[in-house]
C-alpha cells in the first residue's frame, strides 16, 4: 500500500527561483552506483570528494561543485536528469517504510514543498495499491484518526491539539522557556538559528498551520527512528508548530527554516525526543491553546 498526498506528484524543483537552493551547506552523499558512475566521467571525478568509506559530492557547509551562477545544475544541463544521484533526484521526498505499507511526501526544508502543504487546506492523501497490504492496521488507523482531527475546522487548532495531548491547567510559561533552552543547545548550520525563537509568540488564527500538524503526524507516526514513538510524533508536532510559530515571517518560509535546520538533523530529532519524553503535557496543551485560536 502506497500513501501520498494528493499533491506529491506535482512538485516541480523550483531550480534558479529558489530562495534557499539545497545545493548549498549540505551534506551529498553519493550511493555506491552513482559514485562508479561518476568515476568513469572525467569531467565529473575530478571534483568529487572522497573518503574511506564514501565519496561525497559537496561536503557540510560548501557549495557543491556542479551548482552554476544562475542557480542551475551542470550535470543536469550536460547530461539530463538521469545522471543525477539518489539523494539529488529524490530530495525533498520522503518515505516511511511500516509493515505492508509505504508513506510517500515532501520535506518542508524546501521552500515549493512547504508552500504545497500549506496550500490546500486541509491537506488530503492518496491510497495507491502497490500489491501489499499491512498485516495490522491498528497504527495507522490511529494515524488517520489523528490526522483527521487535526483537519476539523469546526473548533480552534489550539483546542484540537489540545485534545490530542491530553488538557491540563499547568502554566505554559516556563515550558516555553525551557523548550527556547533545548532547542539552544542542538546542532545547526546557521549558528544564529537559535537566537530566532521570539517571545512573545504572536497569536494565529489561520487554518492553513493544520496542515503543518498534519505534516509532522503524517511523517512521524509510523516512524521508530531516532527514538520517535506515535505518542511523541503528536507532541513534536505541536512543539513544532511553537517554534515555528515563534520564528516569526512568512509561514511557509518559517516552516522550511525550522525543517532544515531541525527536522534534517537525525541527531537533533533524537535529542528531541529524548527531551520530549519528559516533558509536561498539560503544558504543552495550555501553550497551543493559548498561540493557535
Amino acid at each position: 500500500m502506497l500513501i501520498k498526498p494528493t499533491f506529491f506528484d506535482e512538485f516541480q524543483c523550483a531550480a534558479s527561483a529558489c530562495g534557499d537552493t539545497c545545493c548549498i551547506g549540505w551534506e551529498i552523499g553519493l550511493d555506491e552506483d552513482t559514485a562508479a558512475r561518476y568515476q568513469r566521467i572525467p569531467d565529473i571525478a575530478f571534483r568529487l570528494i572522497r573518503r574511506e568509506d564514501e565519496t561525497l559530492l559537496c561536503e557540510e557547509g560548501k557549495r557543491c561543485p556542479f551548482l552554476r551562477c544562475d542557480g542551475l545544475c551542470e550535470l543536469i544541463r550536460r547530461y539530463g536528469e538521469d545522471i543525477l544521484c539518489d539523494i539529488c533526484r529524490e530530495h525533498p521526498r520522503f518515505y516511511v517504510w511500516a509493515e505492508g505499507v509505504t508513506e510517500a511526501g515532501l520535506g518542508l526544508c524546501c521552500e515549493e514543498a512547504a508552500r504545497l502543504w500549506l496550500s490546500e487546506t486541509p491537506v488530503t492523501f492518496v491510497c495507491e495499491d502497490d500489491g501489499e497490504e499491512p498485516s495490522d492496521q491498528t497504527l495507522l488507523v490511529e494515524q488517520f484518526s489523528i490526522i483527521a482531527a487535526l483537519s476539523d475546522e469546526s473548533r480552534p487548532l489550539g483546542e484540537r491539539l489540545a485534545a490530542l495531548l491530553g488538557g491540563g491547567t499547568a502554566f505554559p510559561g516556563e515550558l516555553f522557556e525551557s523548550l527556547r533552552a533545548e532547542y539552544a543547545g542542538l546542532e545547526y548550520m546557521n549558528a544564529r538559528f537559535p537566537g530566532c525563537f521570539n517571545e512573545p509568540i504572536p497569536v494565529c488564527g489561520d487554518c492553513a498551520w493544520a496542515n503543518l500538524a498534519v505534516y509532522f503526524v503524517y511523517r512521524y507516526y509510523l516512524s521508530d527512528e531516532d527514538g520517535m514513538t506515535p505518542e511523541l510524533a503528536v507532541r513534536f508536532a505541536a512543539v513544532s508548530l511553537v517554534m515555528i510559530r515563534a520564528l516569526g515571517g512568512e509561514s511557509a518560509m518559517a516552516a522550511k527554516d525550522y525543517s532544515k535546520e531541525i527536522e534534517y538533523d537525525p541527531d537533533n530529532v533524537a535529542k528531541l525526543c529524548a527531551y520530549l519524553a519528559k516533558i509536561d503535557p498539560a503544558a504543552l496543551s495550555v501553550l497551543v491553546r493559548r498561540i493557535f485560536i
